[in-house]
């Protein structure tokens, strides 16, 4: 009889614990999986199971997309990225008010790209189309400099961003 009572005993904790790692891994779930109602085992088993399938899909897509801007990006300031990091590049981006434009080059000197930006700006009918708010240069590792302009421009095209890219690598080489 002692048995039957020790054996029913550690059933129910069992049971007991059972229930509230059911409920646990229940209230994990995002609200929109979870089932309505009680739900049994079962349900909720499967519902875990596809919601951690699904993140991992997106961890893994999310890794993906991470990977492929590191690799776009066309300065990485690791020093075993040191190869990459050898040659002149510009890069012009569009920003809110302008342009942001990132040269990368083995000199300091922005003479040549400071002449080129005017030479646009002379080319320009108005005179308030295009105006070099802030220039911030960093030295890198061996001797690279990273040169960060800051252009604010009233019409900003997709054409002119490729044009003043394309003449500002012309100036640097």
């Amino acid at each position: 009889m002692r048995k039957v009572v020790m054996h029913r005993e550690v059933e129910k904790k069992r049971r007991q614990e059972m229930s509230n790692l059911h409920a646990s891994l229940r209230s994990l779930l995002p609200a929109a999986q979870i089932i309505k109602g009680k739900g049994s085992v079962c349900d909720v088993m499967q519902e875990a199971a596809s919601h951690i399938k699904k993140m991992e899909k997106k961890i893994e897509e999310l890794k993906n997309r991470r990977d492929e801007l590191k690799r776009n990006r066309w300065f990485n300031s690791s020093s075993n990225d040191v190869d990459e990091i050898s040659s002149n590049s510009v890069t012009v981006n569009t920003v809110t008010d302008g342009m942001e434009i990132l040269i990368k080059s083995s000199y300091l000197g922005l003479s040549r790209v400071l002449g080129e930006l005017q030479k646009i700006r002379d080319d320009d009918d108005d005179d308030d189309e295009m105006d070099v708010v802030s220039i911030v240069s960093t030295r890198l590792i061996n001797g690279i400099f990273l040169h960060k302009i800051h252009v604010q421009a009233r019409d900003i095209t997709y054409l002119c961003v490729l044009m003043l890219q394309d003449r500002l690598i012309k100036a640097i080489k």
